[in-house]
């Protein structure tokens, strides 16, 4: 019989000290706003022209011409999908499959060693999310004043900047509509047929539908999407190992959490690094 012993972990709980523990409510409840607050650095930096990058070429791509077409026309109605001078028909599809299923392997492979880097930089709702989040900045004010003015009854100043932030976030989602449809009948016809009102049925059908998805989600749902919704997120944390490059609190150096002054030494105080400004939760998108 082997004399090897398994560590036993003490699970005991610990004493709650309300004065160092800020509650912030369930987070994984829908009816709770979260109110992301700015955040400056180098990797937002690079999140925002990342997300300026794939605006532009989401919106550039169905205007580039190729001979007599757009250059990317997925028509459905005539069972063809042109990528510049290559056509596919309806039996040319398990190549599109195959494209598809080494797009998501080398996402996973990306996942194995960056984490949830599509999630922060490259995933649609990241990036429509954090373009309304800016226009609520600059209409409303920053997270702590919106905050305390959605506290206060609703004056007639900020019911007027509500207003023109719902109307650009509905403009924004409009013209995406038009975009993504664009992607399948021909963007030079769809907009002009679209504005002078002789779209089908099926075209405003589709735009609006596209753009009532993008303002609900980036405008309302946001985090829910993410942690409610999205299946990526949720099998996502299944690939990652050891060594794989996340976001996380380390509660080794971390605990115990709790206020001190600047030249205090956390170690004489018995705490940890972590000082529990809460401000790792205040910038996350997700809360």
């Amino acid at each position: 019989m082997s004399k090897d012993r398994i560590d036993i972990k003490d699970v005991t709980a610990k004493e709650f000290n309300p004065k160092a523990h800020k509650s912030q409510g369930d987070r994984f409840n829908p009816s709770n706003r979260i109110y992301v607050r700015a955040s400056k650095g180098v990797f937002q930096k690079l999140r925002r022209y990342g997300a300026w990058f794939l605006l532009l070429l989401f919106a550039l791509v169905p205007w580039i011409p190729y001979g007599e077409r757009q250059a990317i026309l997925l028509d459905i109605g005539q069972q063809q999908f042109n990528f510049f001078g290559t056509t596919l028909y309806p039996q040319d599809l398990t190549l599109l499959a195959l494209l598809f299923m080494i797009a998501a392997f080398g996402l996973f492979f990306i996942t194995t060693f960056l984490g949830r880097v599509w999630c922060g930089y490259l995933c649609p709702q990241t990036v429509w999310t954090f373009m309304y989040i800016w226009f609520e900045e600059k209409l409303e004010g920053a997270a702590n004043k919106r905050k305390k003015q959605d506290s206060q009854p609703l004056a007639a100043a900020l019911a007027l900047r509500k207003t023109l932030k719902h109307l650009a976030w509905f403009t924004i989602a409009l013209l995406t509509g038009l975009t993504f449809v664009g992607y399948f009948v021909p963007t030079n016809e769809l907009w002009l047929d679209f504005f002078t009102l002789d779209a089908t049925f099926w075209t405003y059908f589709w735009v609006l539908f596209f753009a009532v998805c993008t303002y609900a989600n980036a405008g309302w749902m946001r985090s829910i999407v993410c942690i409610h919704m999205c299946p990526y997120a949720r099998f996502q944390s299944a690939m990652f190992d050891k060594d794989t490059f996340i976001v996380g609190y380390d509660k080794k150096r971390g605990e115990d959490r709790g206020p001190r002054t600047r030249k205090a030494n956390p170690s004489d105080l018995g705490l940890g690094d972590c000082i529990d400004c809460n401000l790792c939760v205040q910038v996350c998108p997700t809360g």
